[in-house]
């Protein structure tokens, strides 16, 4: 056959043999549909399938090239030889989708809804991309290169094994894992459980390289070592490992408003030294030795391996001098504060404050004056000149781009910066 094909079978089971078509369409009333063995479906647009009153459909043979394939019964399975694209899977059962070499992914604005477990299979090595907004998992398996799921509700994962990177969403739901699953991803994992919901993935055979999770109340373990990217928990946060080192990537960021529990079992170390973290709650670790970097110093809880982490945490400087010495970078003068209908008195004449520098008579000024010779010198200097040469006590006098504030009466210079004056000829 050839053209458009459809096949509607009111009464029975249909099993389809030799098949090639554009669009193909099968269904049955009650009954149904699989393949005979050894044949072939090839459709070169799309292929769908309705196995009424929630019969099974099975269309598992290795040279089935579908196009588009759309399925809707109780289990539900498919084979194809190369790159597989889904339309609408609707399934009261179990879900299973194969390729022998290449990617499967997801038509535009369609979904996936299983009432029973998924498992996705992408031979070849390829990618599998299930991320549109309305599919609905239950337990999902996948295996494949790079895999990205989404589910409009919570998920719970069964075994996902991968060569390249893992991203599982939910839009409003937690994110778990089936008893005795586990978790292997040599690239970048990324767990996003939207509504503010849990993650858990305890289990001791997953194998994360590096982890990045947003969530509410977060659990992760690893038996090996694992790198913690971004991590947001609204409410608490444990990272495990079963033997190995708890590490951060460079340039991110850990942020818990709970408890934080960090375990590197069997003698690990804990790095979390980036002084972007935040830790809301006490911070628990059990490991060897530990480091945490945070933008304020954390509250340590239970102990255990270690009697002392390190922390690191942004240097504090006075922020007054900090203030004074931006105010001037940018150009700005420190101005008093205004007193209404305030006129200062006249303060009383005093003579100039005098000293000889090189057989001139000179004074200090914190601004130079008008055509008046003057030469720029130092704090240290200005003090060689009154040991030198100068009487009396030493004033200073105060321009509106001084770096000197009043202090108590007396005068202080922000850490680290030394007022310059300006030595003018009298």
């Amino acid at each position: 056959m050839s053209g458009d094909v459809s096949i509607t079978q009111t009464s029975g089971n249909v099993a389809v043999g030799e098949l090639a078509s554009n669009n193909l369409h099968v269904s049955t009333t009650d009954g149904t549909i699989t393949q005979v063995g050894g044949t072939k479906i090839t459709s070169t647009t799309s292929s769908t399938f309705v196995a009424g009153n929630d019969k099974d459909i099975t269309l598992t043979n290795d040279d089935n090239d579908f196009g588009v394939l759309s399925m809707s019964g109780n289990d539900v399975s498919a084979k194809d030889k190369d790159a597989l694209p889904l339309g609408n899977i609707i399934a009261t059962g179990t879900v299973g989708v194969t390729t022998t070499n290449g990617g499967i992914t997801q038509s535009s604005g369609s979904k996936i809804e299983a009432g029973g477990s998924t498992t996705i299979i992408a031979g070849g090595n390829n990618d599998v991309t299930l991320g549109n907004e309305n599919n609905d998992f239950t337990t999902i398996a996948v295996t494949g290169n790079d895999v990205s799921i989404k589910d409009k509700n919570g998920i719970v994962l069964d075994n996902i094994i991968t060569t390249g990177t893992v991203g599982v969403t939910t839009t409003n739901g937690g994110i778990t894992q089936s008893s005795g699953s586990k978790i292997e991803a040599s690239g970048d994992t990324t767990i996003i459980a939207g509504g503010d919901n849990d993650v858990t993935l305890g289990n001791d055979d997953n194998d994360f390289n590096k982890i990045n999770v947003t969530g509410n109340d977060v659990r992760t373990k690893d038996k090996d070592g694992i790198e913690v990217g971004g991590l947001t928990a609204t409410g608490t946060a444990q990272i495990e490992t079963t033997n190995g080192n708890i590490t951060q990537s460079s340039g991110s960021t850990v942020a818990v408003t709970g408890a934080t529990t960090l375990i590197a079992g069997n003698g690990g170390t804990v790095g979390l030294g980036n002084l972007t973290n935040t830790f809301g709650g006490p911070v628990n670790i059990t490991a060897s030795a530990a480091t945490i970097g945070a933008t304020t110093a954390p509250t340590f809880g239970t102990l255990t391996g270690l009697t002392t982490p390190t922390v690191q945490t942004p240097p504090q400087t006075s922020s007054t001098p900090n203030d004074v010495i931006s105010t001037i970078t940018n150009g700005t003068a420190i101005q008093p504060p205004v007193i209404p209908n305030f006129t200062p008195p006249t303060p009383p004449a005093r003579p100039s404050q005098q000293f000889s520098f090189g057989g001139q008579p000179v004074q200090l000024a914190s601004t130079p004056s008008g055509d008046t010779p003057s030469q720029l010198i130092g704090m240290q200097e200005a003090i060689q000149m009154l040991q030198g040469g100068g009487s009396g006590d030493f004033r200073v006098p105060l321009g509106q781009n001084s770096l000197i504030q009043l202090v108590n009466g007396g005068v202080r210079l922000p850490v680290g910066i030394e007022q310059e004056f300006f030595m003018a000829q009298r």
